[in-house]
């Protein structure tokens, strides 16, 4: 069933929010957990998007554990704005499918992991958790921010990219930006004109209700990532939607080589 998208008003209300851009960061609000320790994690083993398991898992997830730990007996309820608890729980789902990860490392897929995304808990928030929980938490949370999707990173290359920086409210808008222009660069949101359709990653897709319920609709959230192209065939060429495959293969740094010993 098509998505009704307002026609009038959708281009000239892209090229008002893009003109505005990203809402200005803040520090830390009050009560807000400190993710400096998985900060420092990340900032140690990932790189341009790609986590360096190999070396993680030999160094030991002691520190990793005692983050998780930490976010288990964290009351969110300590915490009045949205965003930072979005912020939390977003790490924690980075956090829970890394530990995973470096569980069952080395996989090729996170789809050899049994359980990865439905199965597997983890205390997050005083709840015992699965990934497809926190997510679910995360859009009952934030359901005018649906682009949390694209800055959530499944483990997956295909996904979006980790981040060597973890989430707070003080750059959640940034993320929410970034993962959004990300898309838009990698041409995971592109228009077919022999076909007349538009193909998008999972992540949009799945929350395309969400978008298309906000006043400015789909093109007013993500306008100011596409084309003017893109944006009139949005709003004036009713497109079929598509959603396009993932590539499942690790988000890894490939496994260090052995070397060959002399005779």
């Amino acid at each position: 069933m098509p998505f009704a998208r307002p026609r009038t008003t959708l281009l000239a209300l892209s090229v008002v929010l893009s003109l505005l851009g990203p809402r200005a960061a803040r520090a830390l609000e009050p009560g807000e957990m400190n993710p400096a320790p998985f900060d420092n994690l990340l900032k140690k083993y990932v790189a341009e998007g790609k986590v360096d398991y190999s070396r993680w898992k030999t160094g030991g997830t002691a520190e990793l554990d005692a983050y998780l730990d930490s976010l288990g007996a964290f009351d969110l309820s300590n915490v009045m704005g949205k965003e930072p608890k979005a912020a939390l729980l977003m790490n924690a789902y980075h956090a829970w499918g890394i530990r995973q990860i470096l569980e069952h490392y080395p996989v090729k897929s996170v789809n050899d992991i049994p359980g990865f995304f439905d199965k597997n808990k983890r205390k997050i928030a005083g709840q015992e958790r699965t990934l497809n929980d926190i997510e679910t938490a995360l859009i009952e949370l934030i359901p005018y921010e649906p682009e949390f999707a694209l800055a959530l990173s499944n483990g997956a290359a295909g996904g979006p990219r980790m981040v060597e920086e973890a989430m707070s409210s003080d750059n959640f808008m940034k993320r929410m930006n970034q993962g959004m222009k990300e898309a838009a660069a990698q041409q995971r949101v592109r228009y077919d004109p022999k076909t007349n359709e538009m193909h998008l990653p999972p992540q949009i897709v799945k929350y395309l209700p969400q978008y298309e319920a906000l006043p400015t609709g789909f093109v007013g959230k993500f306008g100011a990532n596409l084309s003017l192209a893109d944006v009139m065939v949005w709003s004036t060429k009713n497109p079929k939607i598509v959603e396009d495959p993932v590539d499942w293969s690790l988000n890894g740094l490939p496994p260090p080589t052995k070397s060959l010993k002399a005779p």
